[in-house]
């Protein structure tokens, strides 16, 4: 998608963490969640947000998976 200069969306963003949860890639999550920080995406959708709690707590990272659920409005 970046080769092509398509900007992913949430459906894509959140299949993508849900993938790095089952295969053990904690970085490119962690690359995510600062490419969804950066646009501001955080806190707008509810599929994504939970997406990215799932990530970290399948990953072990249980503190940050707390301080993005602590954050989250509902």
């Amino acid at each position: 998608m970046r080769r092509d200069r398509i900007s992913p969306n949430s459906i894509t963003l959140s299949s993508s963490l849900k993938a790095c949860g089952l295969i053990g890639a904690k970085d490119k999550g962690i690359e995510i969640h600062n490419y969804i920080t950066r646009k501001g995406l955080l806190e707008k959708d509810v599929v994504l947000d939970t997406a990215l709690v799932y990530m970290y707590a399948k990953r072990g990272l249980l503190p940050k998976a707390l301080r993005v659920f602590n954050i989250l409005p509902v």
